[in-house]
């Protein structure tokens, strides 16, 4: 004759549902859920940031009136002003295009230079 023992042995574990989960558990999933949230929420204002960068640069572009210019800069007949309007033009596609760049290679925001490339006194 075979008898159940009154008491369950102190390492049998009480069986789970599949809806009960440790607490160790739930602080695991929070933290890996806000952390990609936080990283999702920093990446998506970069990338704004950067757009804002860019559409500033090309807005610069079209104000320096240099888009009735002849397409080649060391034109000779392009008088001190076009000059300038070229230069300008010149830098403001080319942080145009890397500030659209920086956007999806956010480590390159570190090292764009802003700064106008001096005037040419000759």
């Amino acid at each position: 004759m075979k008898f159940k023992p009154a008491e369950r042995a102190v390492s049998d574990k009480p069986k789970r549902r599949w809806y009960q989960f440790s607490l160790k558990t739930m602080l695991v999933v929070l933290t890996l859920v806000s952390g990609g949230l936080g990283a999702g929420i920093a990446i998506r204002s970069h990338q704004q940031f950067c757009w804002a960068r860019a559409v500033h640069y090309i807005e610069e572009s079209v104000k320096s009136g240099s888009l009735d210019r002849v397409f080649w800069p060391n034109n000779p007949n392009l008088t001190a002003e076009q000059k300038e309007a070229v230069r300008l033009d010149d830098f403001h596609v080319r942080m145009a295009n890397q500030w659209d760049h920086a956007q999806w290679y956010p480590w390159e925001r570190l090292w764009i230079d802003e700064t106008p490339p001096p005037k040419d006194n000759p």
